[in-house]
């Protein structure tokens, strides 16, 4: 499984929903993710109606859920980036190291 951030804007029709029925939004997305198998370590929002999720999954899960939220029409702007450990960070420099040698860059002529 992989850590995930995950971004988005509600739109205009999903504040007045929010509005006209007040509810826990974090609530809602536990039930899908839960669905998905995903997650989720924790969910902020801003005054400006900036959501920010922080979620463990598969690739396929995450996906799915994108789809899904997507076809709503309740966000705007979505982003997903998969996020690594300092450690993972420190195996990719490892390796960089091993083969830095190897590339010969496109401007090298």
């Amino acid at each position: 499984m992989n850590t995930y951030l995950v971004t988005a804007h509600y739109t205009a029709s999903s504040m007045q929903g929010m509005i006209q029925n007040p509810h826990n939004r974090e609530d809602a997305i536990r039930s899908l993710l839960g669905k998905l198998d995903i997650e989720l370590n924790s969910v902020h929002m801003t005054h400006g109606g900036k959501i920010y999720m922080v979620c463990r999954g598969t690739d396929d899960a995450i996906g799915s859920m994108a789809m899904v939220v997507m076809a709503t029409g309740s966000i705007d702007n979505p982003t997903i980036e998969q996020l690594v450990s300092a450690e993972q960070q420190m195996q990719f420099m490892e390796k960089a190291q091993q083969v830095t040698n190897a590339y010969k860059p496109a401007n090298a002529g």
